[in-house]
């Protein structure tokens, strides 16, 4: 089994390429890659300045050219600017994904919010069934690596998120934020980083915006500022020194018809700062050329994350040690998980094969149990078996991680399992039913 990447990020691509491939429906793109013929298991990192794609394979060639196919369909007009930006590592995968997980890889250097990210992407994956052992292992080891270089080095040490730098960029355009109006669009994850940032400064008002009104009021609480419904969004711009958005809205929320109607509404004398970190964008990029609007995007905190890597050097070097280190290491853990992936896989197939059957026929003696009745029995035997499960895959790994292979045989003996028998990849795929025409409950 080997491990393909395969996207575009800051490094590579503009706003407008991220963005067309930034998928709304993030699980549905999971099953979309998952059903590739020669995608074994993927996961998808999606973030502000990066859409990637991490998949199990046994013919990483194959796999490079349907992922590639697939992204350059999903980004339709911009296809050919994405083939130009496409990233794809293959003999480096697992070593970009630990720089990553580590914060080497984003736009500001040493950044925690990449780590929770990862782990949300290896959660999501596991909620579709497009993850098995082999991208468990890598993702769960880049967490972990990710947790050790921030607790030996000081590369997140003072580190600013991409939150920090649209607050810091706005001070360096306007000054000293002291007296100024500060309008917040958006109270997700994105806009509490910069809340988090805002409230260090005395700021003469700070506003929030939030389609829920009530996270809205969470969070203006949180910075003794005043929330604000969102039909209001309008007037307070017009009074605003700055304004940053920072929602997850699937379209744009700022015209270039509503930002000229709010500068006629405008009488403050200074220009309009407006920072969008959403994406896809909250701001037509049109608005920026109103001669009364400034217009930063994520492009525009560049400058600042160039920066940010530069007073890190040293840190840089330190943490690309222990990856160096912790590589070689669980290069030769991988080996041994190898060995006992065709069981573990054979043996869960077995068990979810086993466990489908039986429940059928629970659901069968019920006549017609309501949908609540189903999912209950349904989430009962899928617990059952989990659990009893549970104690001797954990033993089999720690047996392939000490290279006790005649354990793992032994176990395949004694669970009745040929491992030997077919081709590999039917093996592997025993989640949700894949290349069994089964569906999974």
């Amino acid at each position: 089994m080997e491990l393909v990447s395969i996207g575009v990020s800051h490094k590579t691509a503009d706003l407008s390429v991220i963005e067309a491939l930034t998928f709304r429906d993030q699980k549905r793109a999971l099953h979309n890659i998952f059903s590739l013929e020669p995608i074994v298991e993927c996961i998808l990192l999606q973030t502000c300045n990066r859409v990637q794609i991490f998949v199990a394979t046994l013919d990483k060639e194959d796999a490079t050219k349907a992922l590639v196919n697939f992204l350059l369909k999903k980004a339709g007009v911009k296809a050919q600017d994405v083939e130009k930006a496409l990233e794809i590592k293959t003999d480096d995968a697992i070593s970009h994904l630990f720089r990553l997980a580590s914060g080497l890889e984003s736009m500001i250097v040493g950044e925690d919010q990449i780590l929770g990210q990862v782990k949300d992407a290896l959660k999501l994956a596991e909620e579709a069934k497009t993850v098995g052992i082999f991208l468990r292992a890598i993702f769960t080891k880049a967490i972990i690596i990710g947790k050790k270089v921030r607790q030996g080095t000081e590369i997140n040490k003072g580190a600013v998120s991409v939150g920090s730098a649209a607050v810091e960029l706005a001070e360096k355009f306007v000054g000293d934020l002291t007296s100024k109006n500060v309008l917040l669009i958006g109270a997700g994850e994105m806009a509490t980083l910069v809340a988090k940032s805002l409230s260090e400064y005395k700021l003469a008002g700070i506003f929030v915006a939030n389609r829920t009104y009530e996270r809205g009021v969470k969070l203006a609480e949180e910075l003794g500022g005043q929330a604000v419904k969102f039909e209001m969004v309008d007037d307070i711009m017009a009074n605003s020194d700055i304004v940053i958005s920072a929602t997850a809205a699937p379209h744009v929320l700022i015209t270039v018809d509503k930002a000229r109607k709010i500068l006629e509404k405008r009488k403050r004398p200074s220009q309009l700062l407006i920072i969008d970190i959403a994406t896809p964008r909250d701001v037509d990029k049109e608005v920026g050329s109103l001669s009364g609007i400034k217009l930063f995007d994520i492009d525009g905190l560049r400058e600042i994350a160039e920066e940010n890597k530069r007073k890190r050097e040293g840190e840089i070097h330190k943490v690309e040690r222990i990856i160096a280190e912790d590589l070689k290491i669980f290069n030769k853990q991988l080996v041994r998980l190898h060995q006992a992936a065709p069981f573990l896989s054979a043996l869960l197939s077995k068990a979810e094969e086993t466990r489908m059957k039986e429940l059928e026929k629970a659901l069968r003696m019920f006549g017609s149990p309501t949908e609540r009745e189903r999912q209950i029995i349904c989430d009962l035997t899928r617990v059952l078996s989990n659990r009893l499960l549970l104690g001797v895959i954990n033993n089999l790994k720690m047996a392939a991680d000490n290279g006790d292979i005649e354990l793992i045989e032994y176990a395949a003996k004694l669970f009745d399992i040929d491992t030997k028998g077919g081709k590999l990849v039917e093996i592997l795929r025993y989640r949700a039913g894949k290349g069994s025409g089964k569906s999974s409950h």
